[in-house]
């Protein structure tokens, strides 16, 4: 079966376009929580947040340092604000203290598909002030990147890819899934990709190990974003696996 042409691609931020784990972003997401639910401390060993909408994890975070269900719902979206608040001021407080990098390769691919005139969107459980200051941070022009869904909104990982495609329309007229590929370095990239029918990219890059994301079933597994000659060719324009 022919795929169709490769017209956008969606990536994640954390683990995929940037590394190492985010210090600064840790730190934001736990006073937000204290200040927000009003508890004492916050343990963030209690959840893999990998994957994750800041959203989900805020939530989740909540419930299990003893906050009502109710209660970590009403107020996930103040914490959330309180976080940018909070990383706003780390980041400017700490400059070039706590550094951001590329993830290998994640230039040279960019521009790879830059130069093919493939539109760039983020699918990321950042909100949009963090995951554009990360790429900052990290070295990248965040205008590279059309569009973007976000992980401070409601929406499920699957409904964040829908929503950006969606919004890569105002660019690409009658955009498809199937048109559109999705790069990420967790088994939640590769199984919202899926279930949307967009062509998926697993890059072992981040925590996720390459067993664990080959499990995930993605159309095609590497082990950094270098933009080989046979990478290439099968992103775009080779067959669907």
């Amino acid at each position: 079966m022919t795929t169709p042409r490769l017209r956008a691609t969606l990536f994640d931020v954390d683990g995929t376009l940037t590394l190492p784990r985010d210090d600064l972003s840790a730190r934001a997401l736990q006073a937000a929580l204290v200040e927000g639910y009003g508890l004492e401390k916050i343990d963030l060993s209690l959840l893999r947040r990998e994957g994750l909408t800041s959203r989900q994890a805020v939530i989740t975070l909540a419930e299990r340092h003893g906050v009502s269900s109710a209660e970590a719902l009403a107020q996930a979206q103040e914490v959330l604000f309180l976080r940018n608040i909070h990383y706003g001021a780390l980041v400017a407080a700490e400059r070039g203290v706590h550094k951001l990098a590329t993830t290998p390769y994640a230039k040279e691919f960019l521009a790879a598909l830059s130069e093919a005139h493939i539109h760039m969107g983020l699918v990321t459980g950042n909100s949009e002030f963090i995951a554009r200051t990360k790429l900052v941070r990290a070295g990248l022009d965040p205008t590279l990147f059309a569009v973007g869904a976000y992980g401070d909104t409601p929406e499920r990982r699957e409904d964040l890819v829908a929503t950006a495609i969606e919004r890569m329309r105002i660019y690409l007229a009658a955009l498809s899934a199937q048109e559109v590929l999705v790069v990420g370095d967790a088994p939640a990239d590769i199984r919202a990709g899926s279930a949307v029918g967009c062509r998926t990219l697993a890059v072992a890059s981040g925590s996720w190990s390459a067993d664990e994301l080959d499990a995930c079933g993605p159309d095609l597994l590497v082990d950094s974003l270098e933009p080989t000659p046979k990478l290439l060719r099968y992103i775009l324009g080779g067959p669907h696996r």
